[in-house]
Parts: C-alpha cells; sequence; structure tokens
C-alpha cells in the first residue's frame, strides 16, 4: 500500500514537473523566509540587550514623582533625606553594591594654552563612577576627602586631553585646566583622573556619523559637593541611582525599594517614589521583540 501510494505520488510529480517546481520553490521561500527572520530578529535582540546593557544592568533608578495638582500645593520641593539612604543600605545588606547621586552644572569650556574645548560638567558621587561603568586609564578617582569637602578636582576623558592638551593620559594627570561656565568666569580644575571616551560608540548610541571628534563634547566629574556648592544649590535630592550587586534580581529589588521609600515619605507631601531598573527594561524589550519576531514569521510562513 506504502509503496503504491510512493509510486502515484512520483508520477503525480513527473506529470506535472512545472507545478512541482512552483510547490517546491514556494516551500523553499518561505522556509528561507523565516529562518531569514528569526535570524535578524535574534540579532536586533541581542543589539539591544547590549546597548542597554551599557547603561548599567544592574542599576535601579529611583525618583520622586507627584501629580501636577499635588505638586501645585508644595511650598517646599521634596527631597530624600540622608537618613533614608542610611536605612537604605541597613535594610538591605549585601543587595546594594553602591549609590549614585550626580548634578549637572551644564555646558561650559575647558582652556588650556590657549586651546578651547567644549564639555558638559557634571557634579557625581563617588558611586556615579560606578554606575555608568567609567573606565579610568590614568590616574585616580577623586579621593574620598575631596568628596566630603567638595575640591575642584576633576576626572576628565582621553579625548578632551587629546585635544586640548595634547599629551599623554598620564602626562594629563596633575595639570591643572581652566573651567568657563557663561556667566561665571573661569575656574581652575585639577586633573585626578582619565577616563577613555568611546567615540565610536557614541556615534552609534548617538546616530550621528557626521560628528567630528573635535566637535563632540565629553563629560567632566568633579565632586557633587562642589557642583552644588557652585551653582549655590539647595541640597536636595529627588533622585538617585542605586547599583545592585552582581547576581542579584534588580526587578524584585527595584519593587522592594520603591515599597521602602514610599513607606518613608509622609502622605502629606502628596509625592509617591517610583523606581526602574535596566533590566526590567531589557525584559520588556525581548517580549516584544520575541512576540513580534513569531508574529512575522508565522504570517511569513503563511505565505
Amino acid at each position: 500500500m506504502l509503496l503504491e501510494n510512493t509510486n502515484l505520488a512520483l508520477a503525480s510529480l513527473q506529470s506535472n514537473k512545472l507545478r512541482t517546481m512552483l510547490t517546491m520553490l514556494g516551500i523553499i521561500i518561505g522556509i528561507a523566509a523565516v529562518i531569514a527572520i528569526v535570524t535578524i530578529g535574534n540579532s536586533m535582540t541581542r543589539s539591544m540587550q547590549e546597548m542597554m546593557a551599557s547603561f548599567g544592568v544592574n542599576n535601579i533608578d529611583l525618583y520622586a514623582f507627584s501629580e501636577g495638582e499635588a505638586e501645585e500645593e508644595q511650598t517646599q520641593p521634596f527631597s530624600f533625606k540622608q537618613e533614608w539612604l542610611e536605612d537604605m543600605l541597613e535594610e538591605f545588606p549585601g543587595e546594594i553594591k553602591t549609590v549614585s547621586v550626580d548634578s549637572s552644572i551644564g555646558s561650559a569650556t575647558l582652556e588650556h594654552n590657549g586651546k578651547t574645548v567644549n564639555t558638559d560638567v557634571i557634579g557625581v558621587s563617588a558611586g556615579y563612577l560606578v554606575a555608568k561603568d567609567v573606565e579610568l586609564i590614568a590616574g585616580k578617582s577623586i579621593s574620598s576627602m575631596a568628596y566630603s569637602i567638595g575640591t575642584w578636582d576633576c576626572i576628565v576623558s582621553d579625548l578632551f586631553v587629546e585635544l586640548a592638551l595634547g599629551v599623554t593620559p598620564e602626562q594629563a594627570v596633575g595639570k591643572s585646566v581652566e573651567l568657563n561656565l557663561s556667566g561665571s568666569g573661569l575656574q581652575e580644575l585639577h586633573i585626578s583622573g582619565v577616563y577613555h571616551f568611546d567615540f565610536d560608540s557614541w556615534v552609534m548610541n548617538y546616530g550621528d556619523r557626521t560628528a567630528k571628534r573635535e566637535e563632540v563634547s565629553t563629560e567632566v566629574y568633579i565632586p557633587y559637593r562642589t557642583a552644588q556648592e557652585f551653582m549655590d544649590a539647595p541640597d536636595e535630592l529627588s533622585y538617585f541611582t542605586v547599583v545592585a550587586t552582581e547576581g542579584t534580581d534588580t526587578t524584585d529589588l527595584a519593587e522592594r525599594l520603591m515599597k521602602f521609600f514610599n513607606d518613608k515619605i509622609p502622605d502629606e507631601t502628596h509625592y509617591t517614589c517610583e523606581s526602574y531598573s535596566m533590566q526590567s527594561m531589557i525584559d520588556e524589550n525581548n517580549k516584544s521583540m520575541g512576540q513580534m519576531t513569531l508574529a512575522i514569521s508565522l504570517i511569513a510562513g503563511i505565505a
């Protein structure tokens, strides 16, 4: 019976060669299309994962949120209290690696020997370098004492060193440069360390393939306290970043941190703590990409 069916099928194929070839071609194209779509989808997923992970896969951002009407009722800006952060470290031992705080002064120019380079000046805590995965290639990080008292020690990029000083990163350590913030005059900074600036990654992330190295504005890091004092800003903290230890479920920790701070915030402030982790964003992206790839593959398979 099986042999007869096989012979009948072969005879049918031979008698309809054109239809047979077209059918086979359709099947081949359909399978190839599905394989191509799945491969492209997986590649895009991996690319997105790598890009998002570069922003800190263990980072959890926490910030204060208030509805518009409730915010208008506030006479004082909301701020997370320092003792709350200390309580947080005690409440979650072994799960938190460090805490990152930053405050941007704004765009500025750095001058040395008549050369001027554009830059963005950011006041940071010691944990910021960990949260942003800043890689020092020369010198050292800003000292604990400098962070505490607020000195003008700074960390600059190797691109800045190349353009402004024309020396190696090692030779730049210990040199002084002048910061000119619009309307605030000149301020001398002392270079403590130099970090690597990945120009190619910057171009990929910002999509500006026409950018020239000398036109890019890199970041200069100074102690957080220095930035606050320079701007005469009140000691307020409306957002910060927690860096979880390796192996910690950041999605779960983000939820517990949000609950922890919401229990601390008085109801009459009308503020709530919100949080999100990079890992949750990656998981959501993977889910969306998987669903999209599956849907397109099914359509291609049916076609």
